[in-house]
Formats: structure tokens, C-alpha cells, sequence
């Protein structure tokens, strides 16, 4: 069973604002990504970066709910 994320998030991995520069690029995972729901809790100021993501990758996402286990049941 996957561990939930503890939030905040260490100062040192960069926040997300979920929203680029244009309009129309949001994320639709924010409210499932620790790197924007972290911003929430932070209790000092950390500059989050617009998106952190690349919409077709999500390579930076990190579920609020956890990585899944490593072992997959067949």
C-alpha cells in the first residue's frame, strides 16, 4: 500500500502553481500533486515555478496520495 506525502514538501523541491504563462495551460492533476497542494502548508516563502510538468510527460507530478507500490500484482 503506498504512504500519502507528507506536506510540506522539503524546502528544497520546487513548488508548483499548476498554470503556465498562457491562458488555457493548467494542470488538471494540480489538486493530486504535492509540488501545488504543498504551497498550502508551506510556512516560509518559497517561489513556486509556473508549471513544473510538461502536460504530456507529467514527469515532476508526485501524487498527494503516494507512489504506487513497486510490485504489481499479476
Amino acid at each position: 500500500m503506498n504512504a500519502p506525502v507528507t506536506l510540506p514538501l522539503p524546502e528544497e523541491m520546487q513548488r508548483c502553481l499548476a498554470h503556465g504563462l498562457y491562458q488555457g495551460d493548467t494542470c488538471h492533476q494540480a489538486d493530486k500533486c504535492a509540488r501545488h497542494v504543498t504551497i498550502r502548508h508551506d510556512v516560509t516563502t518559497i517561489t513556486p515555478m509556473y508549471r513544473a510538468c510538461n502536460p504530456e510527460t507529467m514527469a515532476l507530478f508526485v501524487p498527494v496520495d503516494g507512489f504506487p507500490d513497486d510490485e504489481v500484482e499479476a
